[in-house]
């Protein structure tokens, strides 16, 4: 094989495998992610590992592929690429305002595999590289403050046991709180909770660690996240 094309979590997989002899990859010319966000952590060890950058892919179910990064560059950490030909990305406010490049707002596409009624609107996105800054439908509304799971996650998943992790919010007797499910051995709440504590706010550390032995998963990799709240 010379292109890997997995989700974050199987390369998470690899990076934590206990094997003392990883098997050789030195036929990929390329690998790929997509389907989730892909830790620093995760793609820094599998490149000290197997000796391969990981590039990323940005799409959906309507429009497919929409884009793509090949080249590494660390100025680049975190970026899903520029759009692939005869796609158009643009990023506009809560009010269908177009935004300046660096500025953040909602991803708007326009390709040849989306309907029709999905082609309306402005012309004229900067052709350049897309960060994503996490989903709006994910983020979590907590004490009037709004809460990206992404930045938990992330931080979450620098502690090298943790080999899966997703943060959610859930209604509770005495406030909605926010709740961390991780797949890890040999971690304990409290490390979670201490770990957080060193790195986040506090309005950003989980009230609520549970373990299990696997996360939720649709076929295609994705975290089903209301099965988790």
């Amino acid at each position: 094989a010379t292109i890997l094309y997995a989700v974050p979590v199987t390369y998470r997989a690899m990076v934590t495998s206990p094997l003392e002899d990883p098997p050789d990859l030195s036929s990929l010319r390329l690998c790929f992610s997509a389907g989730a966000p892909l830790f620093r952590d995760t793609e820094d060890q599998f490149a000290e590992r197997f000796g391969r950058r990981i590039s990323q892919n940005y799409g959906t179910t309507e429009a497919g592929v929409i884009s793509t990064r090949l080249e590494w560059d660390v100025r680049l950490r975190g970026s899903v690429g520029r759009p692939l030909r005869n796609r158009t990305i643009q990023i506009m406010d809560p009010h269908g305002q177009l935004l300046d490049p660096g500025q953040i707002g909602k991803v708007v596409v326009r390709s040849p595999a989306l309907a029709r009624t999905y082609h309306e609107g402005p012309q004229g996105a900067e052709d350049g590289y897309l960060f994503l800054a996490g989903r709006t439908s994910s983020m979590i509304h907590l004490a009037g403050l709004l809460i990206d799971p992404g930045e938990v996650e992330e931080v979450i998943g620098r502690l090298p046991l943790v080999r899966e992790v997703a943060v959610v919010g859930v209604s509770h007797p005495g406030g909605d709180r926010l709740k961390a499910v991780l797949v890890a051995e040999g971690l304990t709440a409290s490390d979670v909770v201490q770990h957080c504590r060193r790195h986040l706010a506090e309005s950003k550390i989980p009230k609520i660690v549970e373990f299990r032995d696997a996360l939720p998963r649709t076929p295609a990799g994705k975290i089903i996240r209301r099965v988790l709240s």
